[in-house]
């Protein structure tokens, strides 16, 4: 199960490459080290009119299954992790997150997206904790549905030109 996630989102990572380099927004793709203890997979390179072009940091999330089906109308976000740190939502260096939909990336501010949930509370949204066999610790996430962050989009970007005309 765990080996199919990690070819799942390589293939994700890979995809949503090829799109920021169409965008013309691809900086360069994080270090190792970056990748592991900072959960930033891309540097962004966003040009803002009049000002110096900004350059920010993602970590790119796959599709994920609810019940058993992919689906992207609810993201994982990961508050406590399975060591029982805090979840990679906290992760201080990453600037954006962005969720593999089925018709392309929405990228979301971090920040945004914590502030978010702490206001409106951990009870308003379906947790799920799991308990490792292994170890005494607990994970913690979040589902969070994608209608009620519509208004914190950053940037989207489109798997297909086409995708808005259809």
């Amino acid at each position: 199960m765990f080996r199919h996630n990690v070819i799942r989102g390589k293939k994700c990572e890979h995809e949503f490459e090829m799109l920021l380099k169409r965008e013309g927004i691809f900086n360069r793709k994080a270090t190792e080290r970056e990748d592991r203890f900072d959960h930033i997979d891309y540097w962004l390179k966003f040009e803002i009119p009049e000002a110096s072009p900004v350059s920010m940091s993602v970590d790119v999330k796959s599709l994920k299954k609810v019940r058993g089906q992919f689906q992207d109308e609810l993201f994982y976000i990961e508050m406590i992790n399975d060591n029982g740190n805090k979840g990679w939502v906290h992760a201080p260096k990453m600037d954006l997150v962005a969720f593999e939909c089925n018709d392309g990336f929405r990228m979301y501010r971090r920040e945004k997206l914590v502030n978010f949930i702490h206001e409106k509370g951990m009870k308003s949204f379906q947790v799920i904790e799991r308990r490792l066999p292994m170890k005494d610790t607990k994970s913690c996430c979040v589902l969070l549905p994608r209608a009620q962050i519509e208004h914190l989009l950053f940037y989207t970007i489109l798997k297909s030109i086409d995708a808005s005309q259809s």
